[in-house]
């Protein structure tokens, strides 16, 4: 039986570079690698973290990998399928993760790497810096003791 094998050509993580990405809010990556038989494997990273998914560690109700700083990562889909470039056919899988940034993540830099078992020496990697901006609420105090006693008649 001959197993056809062939390396990764290249990756691209997919979407808007620019997004800015909400500290505690579930978000969505895609990662395109062109080439590679048999499919894959993606690894996420941010900064030097990588992204925990499947079963590498505890996971919340929501299937989101509990880490010891956030639950990070979670859900990882695969999608493979062959088109013809430029006259050859290329295998495309498609990766996605969900999982959510927090404010410590600001300025990092993200990446999806792959890999192909038959070819472990060659890995891929595509990624870009993001943006995390955390919505902060606070109440301001009013000090009654501090008004004026022309203030605090008014009050009443």
């Amino acid at each position: 039986m001959f197993i056809f094998t062939d390396p990764p050509k290249s990756v691209h993580l997919l979407g808007n570079r620019t997004q800015q990405f909400s500290a505690g809010r579930m978000e969505k990556l895609e990662c395109r690698c062109y080439g590679s038989q048999p499919a894959p494997k993606f690894r996420w990273y941010v900064g030097n973290r990588e992204l925990q998914i499947g079963d590498n560690g505890s996971k919340d109700k929501t299937g989101f990998v509990k880490t010891d700083d956030n639950f990070v990562a979670g859900s990882f889909a695969q999608e493979e399928r062959k088109e013809f470039i430029k006259g050859e056919e290329v295998a495309i899988t498609t990766g996605s993760i969900r999982f959510i940034p927090s404010i410590d993540d600001n300025g990092k830099y993200i990446s999806c790497r792959v890999t192909n078992t038959y070819f472990p020496e060659i890995t891929k990697e595509d990624g870009y810096i993001i943006t995390v901006n955390c919505k902060f609420f606070f109440h301001v105090f009013q000090n009654y003791n501090l008004y004026t006693q022309e203030q605090k008649d008014l009050q009443r």
